[in-house]
């Protein structure tokens, strides 16, 4: 039998590794381009595509963190598209799981090159997002531009093995894709691969599991915090950081006020981004859940968490981030209210993270703030409110009469803007008024007047001028009221021809509004304040 030459058997040889190669290189571009299309179901698609058809319609950008992440199945962002599609509305959701300000500051300025924005849409969580800018004092740096990903790793198929080696490694920081680098050579493959498989063997981890068990958190959510059914990264806090919610919280610690210092800094930077493209600005704040319910506070202190009743019931963050935005002419989205008047679970129940019931809210809320406070150049159709405030909840069926509202009770509701967190003196809850102005939306019946008693106080100072409430229906001033110093009630009358189908809108501008501290001797009190609110009163008007 006659032998195959030496250099017949290389041509073969090579001839299959050809093909193979060919093969290999065939099944992955195809696996590429499914990934492309989502016909494989990746994050990497869902951190990159824009919802909405019309491409010429207004944009909202949204920077956030996994508050606002794009997830399989649905999320805010999908809710918020399908309250703002029928408007043309266009969403860029950039949210990044783990993330701040900082670095939606740099998704900003990645994305409004390419996207041009009319609304970007700020998400602040005040769980994490104050120490997530930190006190390290390392700012100066995180501020640089950012490095783009290399070619290769833009490649879905790298960026889909890497997220699945996520969640078969939760809590391994390693596994992010700036951490790894090409080497140069002929078998740069086989080194990048070997080099990622030896990471994901021997890197240290960012989850000190040992130190949770030392910190003496039960080896049951240990073993959960292992599988990834709680998250590692905050049960871990018991053990690095257990003061981590009350310094976010409180905002009294030495680092927590450098936080804060820079944190504004960081955003002055993302409002100075916007303005250059100039898109107008809509901040969201997300309460903690600690401030809405104790549902998590036993979970908390099994993590060994540092948690107290002060804790349950501030609203600091909300009301510095309220004065840092009000100074530049922004008004927020602030949730927490709405989220307290809620008797329904919000969130997870072994997570800080929203259910789908609390995400449902929350993009009815954010849509609502988009509709009305969009210039009328970004969604057509909708006049922008003169007077900012919190969007009414969806349409409720109208209420029967008469109607009483408890102001630090059963009014919470229906409160959409410009009142403080209810307080008690003498068994008697009330509200102040925060500001020049506040709201109320009630879904009030038709047909005939109505008659408005409502038990009020103003803020009383030597020397302070006489306060009056001019009380606006459905954006018509129906009537302005004089006040005496103490806690009196009075009338007006709601005109029938003023109420509609939509909840009635009352709003209520006051004469001046004063900070107890600026005003009071021996005053700490650093809130504007005008009118205590203690109750309203709807009845048919009698004529």
């Amino acid at each position: 039998m006659a032998v195959m030459p030496w250099w017949r058997r290389v041509v073969g040889i090579l001839g299959l590794l050809l093909l193979s190669t060919a093969s290999l290189l065939v099944v992955f571009a195809a696996l590429e381009l499914m990934l492309r299309r989502n016909v494989i179901a990746n994050q990497y698609y869902l951190q990159h595509e824009v919802l909405g058809a019309n491409k010429t319609g207004p944009l909202v950008l949204i920077l956030g963190d996994s508050f606002m992440a794009p997830l399989k199945g649905a999320d805010i962002a999908d809710y918020l598209y399908d309250s703002l599609s029928v408007h043309g509305v266009r969403i860029r959701n950039s949210a990044v799981a783990g993330t701040g300000p900082v670095e939606y500051l740099q998704s900003l300025r990645r994305e409004a090159p390419l996207h041009h924005p009319q609304i970007v849409l700020l998400s602040y969580y005040v769980g994490n997002d104050l120490l997530n800018v930190g006190c390290g004092g390392n700012l100066n740096e995180r501020l640089l531009p950012t490095r783009p990903l290399r070619a290769w790793q833009r490649l879905y198929v790298v960026q889909f093995v890497a997220e699945r080696l996520r969640a078969v490694f939760p809590g391994r920081a390693f596994l992010q894709m700036d951490m790894l680098s090409l080497p140069p050579g002929a078998l740069w493959a086989i080194d990048a691969v070997t080099r990622f498989a030896r990471k994901a063997r021997v890197a240290p981890q960012s989850v000190d599991y040992e130190a949770m068990k030392k910190a003496g958190i039960p080896a049951e959510h240990i073993e959960a915090a292992r599988a990834g059914t709680e998250n590692p990264w905050i049960v871990s806090l018991g053990a690095i950081y257990p003061d981590y919610f009350r310094d976010e919280l409180l905002m009294r610690s030495e680092c927590a006020q450098r936080a804060w210092s820079d944190t504004k800094r960081v955003l002055d930077l993302i409002l100075a981004g916007a303005a250059r493209i100039d898109a107008t600005v809509l901040p969201v704040v997300f309460p903690h859940t600690l401030q809405v319910s104790s549902a998590h506070l036993a979970l908390y202190r099994a993590w060994k968490l540092n948690i107290d009743d002060e804790m349950l019931h501030t609203d600091r963050p909300q009301q510095l981030l309220r004065e840092y935005f009000e100074s530049r002419g922004l008004e927020p989205l602030d949730l927490l209210d709405v989220f307290r008047s809620r008797k329904d679970m919000l969130y997870w129940e072994r997570d800080e993270h929203m259910n789908a019931v609390g995400q449902k809210l929350s993009a009815a809320l954010i849509a609502a703030a988009i509709l009305d406070r969009g210039p009328d150049s970004v969604v057509a159709g909708r006049r922008p409110r003169a007077v900012p405030r919190k969007p009414r909840l969806p349409a409720l069926s109208p209420v029967s009469l008469p109607l009483h509202l408890a102001i630090g009770d059963s009014a919470a509701p229906f409160l959409m803007g410009g009142f403080y967190p209810p307080e008690s003196i003498d068994v008697r809850t009330f509200r102040w008024s925060r500001g020049r102005q506040s709201e109320i939306d009630v879904p009030l019946p038709v047909g005939s007047d109505i008659r408005m008693d409502f038990g009020v106080s103003p803020l009383d100072f030597p020397r302070s001028d006489r306060q009056r409430i001019t009380i606006s229906l459905n954006d018509i001033v129906i009537a302005t009221v004089a006040l005496q110093p103490g806690l009196h009630t009075y009338s007006a009358t709601l005109p029938a021809r003023l109420l509609g189908a939509a909840p009635a809108m009352l709003n209520f501008r006051y004469r001046f509004a004063a900070t107890p501290h600026n005003v009071l001797r021996g005053s700490i009190d650093t809130r504007e304040l005008a009118v205590a609110w203690y109750s309203i009163d709807f009845t048919r008007a009698v004529h």
